[in-house]
């Protein structure tokens, strides 16, 4: 049987099958019957996050082509050249650049053009090398994002500046369908969070007000009216109708909460506090940050209305990073639902000690970065540290612990991946390799943990 012989509707399904690239470039050029499913499954996906040169030419691909923009679903960059952020403050400023940023002013000026062009987006990913990018001349990445017509289900917005909100959220007023959001950081105390924007645009409290209004405020900035009005519990947030490309507010004032299936977000404090609050988020990567208060600080409580409720919710939680604010202590009563806990710390020896009084239900994963000042290497130093961990959390049944990073990364099915020991406790060590993949674990964990 040749391929001539197969139904249409096949095509698709094979070229989608096939992940070799040189393949499917071959399929393009050579088969008469498979090269437009071939093309499909060639720009479905753009996930070179690193390299700028081939970020560009895809762009420029694109820009000229704009039949193929309609096959992206996936788009992941990472903007990683040391002077990205140079590169973008000249665009902005739209002044001459220099020969040795051309490739990355080129990158800039393509960017905005092609995401409006992307009409069947479905994945953006949009990653930083630097933890802050730029002061008042650089003016927020997510003002590229306006009049974009795609409806998002992931957004990971690696890219941060003091009014980055200021555009996300008419943005995001837009996405009915976002379901996993990650954000680099968020200022709780200045910006309203998605659920209480929206609530405020329903019930017709806005007031209007853009950047000439300044000079009638005494030298007021809209930001600082903002934080004013919020201060004395009235919500004033710029009109979607004042920004360019953004929904009306008519339209916005007909509109539902758009977040209702809103259920993974990843962020600091500031992004959970805006974000936790109103959405049933069912998986949480609280990833703590310098700037987070210590359980201690002044004013620092879980208690604030709808946010402790909101963490009962949580199923899956990962917390931690080199930070270790707040303690896991001040959490640990929120976490009736939890199934899956997963801590990321320098100190394991201190999170060793951690008494969790309120039972986790099934799960505990449990993994950290090495410290060769402390810690040993080899079985019987983890056979020490899993004895100690099962002895103070009770309710604990299983842990992975990374391997050293020197055989931490893999390459497994073609998807990245990191190696674990296991632990369980009545088996000890159960798996010495073990590959996880960086996605949240199946749900099918629950039926692996309940028969322990």
């Amino acid at each position: 049987m040749s391929i001539s012989d197969l139904p249409p509707e096949l095509y698709r399904i094979i070229a989608s099958n096939i992940t070799d690239r040189p393949t499917l470039l071959s399929l393009l050029r050579t088969s008469r019957y498979l090269s437009i499913e071939a093309e499909r499954s060639l720009y479905h996906t753009f996930d070179n996050i690193h390299d700028v040169k081939r970020q560009t030419l895809f762009l420029q691909r694109v820009v000229d082509c704009p039949r193929l923009a309609r096959f992206v679903r996936s788009y992941r960059i990472h903007s990683t050249h040391s002077t990205a952020s140079e590169a973008l403050r000249t665009f902005c400023n739209s002044t001459p650049c220099a020969t040795r940023e051309s490739q990355i002013f080129l990158f800039w000026t393509l960017f905005p053009v092609a995401l409006r062009l992307f009409v069947n987006l479905k994945v953006l990913t949009f990653h930083s090398g630097s933890p802050y990018d730029g002061g008042p001349d650089v003016l927020p990445m997510a003002r590229f994002l306006r009049g974009c017509p795609f409806q998002l289900e992931t957004l990971e917005w690696g890219w941060y500046t003091p009014n980055e909100p200021r555009d996300l959220l008419p943005f995001l007023a837009t996405q009915q369908h976002l379901h996993n959001i990650s954000l680099r950081g968020w200022d709780a105390e200045a910006f309203p969070g998605p659920a209480e924007y929206t609530s405020t645009l329903n019930n017709h409290a806005v007031a209007d007000f853009d950047t000439d209004s300044a000079e009638e405020s005494g030298g007021e900035t809209s930001l600082d009216v903002l934080r004013r009005t919020r201060s004395g519990r009235s919500l004033v947030v710029s009109s979607p109708a004042q920004q360019p490309d953004s929904p009306s507010l008519s339209r916005s004032k007909k509109s539902k909460s758009y977040h209702c299936s809103l259920s993974a977000l990843t962020g600091c404090l500031g992004v959970i506090r805006a974000f936790l609050p109103g959405h049933r988020i069912t998986h949480l990567r609280w990833l703590s940050d310098l700037d987070d208060p210590w359980n201690e600080a002044p004013g620092f409580s879980l208690d604030t209305p709808g946010f402790a409720d909101s963490l009962r919710q949580i199923q899956y939680l990962h917390f931690g990073t080199w930070f270790a604010r707040p303690g896991l202590g001040i959490l640990a009563p929120y976490l009736s639902q939890v199934i899956f806990l997963e801590l990321t710390d320098v100190d394991k020896h201190s999170t060793a000690t951690t008494d969790i009084d309120n039972p986790i239900p099934l799960g505990f994963g449990r993994k950290w970065r090495r410290d060769r000042d402390r810690d040993g290497d080899g079985e019987e130093d983890s056979r020490m540290l899993t004895s100690k961990l099962f002895r103070t959390c009770v309710s604990l049944q299983m842990i992975d612990i990374a391997l050293e990073p020197s055989r931490r990364r893999c390459v497994v099915e073609g998807k990245s991946c990191c190696l674990y020991t296991r632990w369980r406790r009545d088996a000890g060590l159960v798996d010495s390799r073990l590959a996880i993949h960086d996605d949240w674990p199946d749900i099918a964990l629950q039926d692996e943990l309940a028969s322990i």
